[in-house]
């Protein structure tokens, strides 16, 4: 069996991004070279505990929640513990750096991007939005990532978007049926200012990619809870067969299972799911 690829995720010249000083006295990794692995670093003191004490390396399959622009494949020494998405170890090197290709992760953040108005078409209640925000993000698609503030800073359809990422309050006063769906909508609606902003500092592809991906992955997950409430509404009489026809056909079309709605691994578990889709997605733009 295959031993599964650590990596660690770095600030720039080796430091660690929670800057904890180890037994050494340094918060720093030694860096590998001219094909020569970095020195161990450990072994730490004390009882290993994730996201307490050990050094974290995370797993491949949960990279994209670690992105720091600087990535390296390590191997360990001695014990590990197993966390959640990543190993704790008492004793680590660095063996070799991984290549970022920025173009691909600009794609990938492309790629998300063009998922929102697909979301929004699922919930099959704001057709104006929908549009609006397809707009934006085919016009963010012709310029790039990088100049999305400038694509969208004089579109018409940015401006509906921006006005109503915070204030969208279509029946949510009066009908619990559209809450849910308000709640999708927002989180669409947020992933465009916010990309907006990014682009705008002139931030890095990595800040794009943390950002982009995991608001998206947040507005699917809202999209598929919005699905099972709607399917419950439907057992109890209410007619909202269209909205719940259009979702399960985005969640279908993205190979996403489509359970019983009492069943609360697809709604609980879902969130992981998406996350570990957007991985494999990510996954050649990162060296691996």
């Amino acid at each position: 069996m295959t031993a599964p690829v650590l990596i660690k995720c770095l600030r720039q010249n080796g430091r660690s991004v929670h800057s904890f000083i180890d037994a050494q006295g340094s918060n720093g990794w030694d860096l590998p070279v001219n094909g020569r692995p970095g020195a161990w670093k450990g072994p730490v003191d004390g009882a290993l505990r994730p996201h307490h004490n050990g050094l974290h390396l995370a797993k491949q399959d949960c990279l994209i929640d670690w992105l720091t622009g600087h990535h390296y494949v390590a191997e360990t020494e001695g014990e590990t513990v197993e966390g959640m998405d990543c190993v704790i170890a008492r004793k680590a090197r660095l063996v070799r750096a991984l290549p970022v290709d920025t173009e691909g992760l600009k794609n990938f953040c492309e790629d998300q991007l063009a998922l929102l108005p697909e979301i929004l078409d699922g919930l099959a209640v704001y057709p104006r939005i929908s549009g609006d925000v397809r707009a934006c993000t085919d016009a963010i698609r012709r310029a790039g990532i990088d100049n999305a503030h400038t694509a969208l800073a004089g579109l018409r359809a940015y401006e509906y978007v921006s006005l109503n990422a915070m204030r969208l309050s279509y029946d949510e006063l009066h009908s619990i049926e559209y809450n849910h769906c308000t709640k999708t909508s927002r989180a669409c609606l947020g992933v465009l200012t916010g990309t907006f902003n990014i682009a705008a500092r002139g931030n890095s592809a990595i800040d794009l990619t943390k950002f982009i991906s995991h608001k998206v992955a947040g507005a699917q997950d809202s999209l598929n809870q919005n699905y099972y409430f709607m399917r419950g509404l439907c057992a109890r009489g209410y007619d909202h067969y269209d909205e719940v026809r259009a979702m399960e056909a985005f969640l279908k079309a993205h190979d996403f299972p489509v359970g019983a709605p009492e069943v609360p691994a697809n709604i609980t578990g879902f969130f992981a799911a998406v996350r570990q889709q957007q991985n494999r997605a990510v996954l050649p733009a990162l060296g691996l």
